[in-house]
């Protein structure tokens, strides 16, 4: 059957009642402490094992990202089936180091 565009029934403006479920995460809150933990322990590493890399312009950059690489080895089943967990990571490895930071070399 073929209808005209003016017979087509209205539509209804759904735009604003959508709501997106958060992906849930792997990362419950004790999970989240024991992974901050870790990192801790690491960042810890990484300073005594390279006492000048602090004074390094990169050093932000390149302790997270040693970290990152460990921490991306044992999540990467999880990381390959989303997103969402490379994103959360992420972010709790950021919320380590500005912890580390704050709390050890203020």
């Amino acid at each position: 059957m073929f209808q005209y565009i003016h017979e087509l029934p209205e539509m209804e403006d759904i735009l604003n009642t959508i709501v997106f479920e958060d992906e849930p995460s792997i990362f419950d809150e004790d999970n989240t402490i024991e992974l901050i933990e870790s990192a801790l322990h690491l960042m810890e590493e990484y300073v005594i094992d390279n006492p000048t890399a602090i004074s390094e312009p990169d050093f932000h950059e390149d302790l997270l990202e040693e970290i990152k690489d460990i921490f991306y080895i044992q999540f990467e089943e999880e990381i390959l089936r989303s997103d969402f967990v490379e994103d959360d990571l992420n972010e709790l490895l950021e919320d380590a180091f500005n912890i580390f930071i704050s709390t050890f070399y203020p």
